[in-house]
């Protein structure tokens, strides 16, 4: 997805490619920004407190010099942050346009990182299983507003996110496990050690 966005702007802008590449960068920052204040914004109801969280987000090292370099993060990053602010949109309002475009930004996001990919597919699981969690708990009356949830789950995004992440690495990008198996294989063998 990186370097497709990039040539594309080479050829289309006839600009070199370092240049295309900081452009391309400097955009996914911008994307980044607006997307972490936006969703700040929709979670809390409050500018100010959108303001303040995305201010503090812009402090941190990964922000400050990792998103900074020309690297499939730096543009999986802002695309996955656009995915939960659809998502987000989508449970308040339900319109297929946020459904499609959250679509749309996760196969986005599956063909530029693997990474960013997986904690995305993993990260819309999780949102449906909380989801899950209140409605039954609205149904039983643990918590305010009894009967069906008002918002929208996000089941089918967390579908699609895993199918896509699967359909990627099984279909295109099989050489992905070759070399994440060690990587993961030397992460868990002290966790199985610590728990044995």
């Amino acid at each position: 997805g990186l370097e497709s966005i990039t040539a594309a702007l080479v050829q289309l802008a006839g600009l070199d490619s370092f240049t295309a590449g900081l452009v391309v960068i400097g955009l996914a920052r911008l994307v980044m920004t607006l997307a972490l204040f936006l969703l700040y914004e929709r979670l809390t109801g409050s500018a100010y407190a959108a303001g303040l969280g995305s201010a503090l987000y812009g402090a941190n090292a990964n922000y400050l010099y990792w998103s900074a370099q020309w690297s499939y993060e730096s543009l999986a990053l802002p695309l996955a942050l656009l995915v939960f602010l659809a998502a987000a949109r989508r449970e308040r309002e339900t319109r297929t346009g946020w459904a499609l475009s959250a679509g749309l930004l996760i196969g986005a996001v599956v063909i530029t990182h693997h990474l960013t990919s997986y904690f995305l597919a993993a990260a819309l699981v999780c949102w449906t299983v909380v989801h899950g969690l209140m409605a039954m708990a609205r149904r039983l009356g643990w918590l305010a507003g009894r009967g069906a949830p008002r918002n929208a789950s996000p089941l089918p995004l967390a579908v699609f996110a895993c199918l896509a992440v699967v359909a990627w690495l099984t279909l295109v990008a099989n050489a992905t496990l070759l070399y994440l198996s060690p990587v993961f294989g030397k992460a868990l063998l002290p966790l199985g050690n610590l728990l044995t």
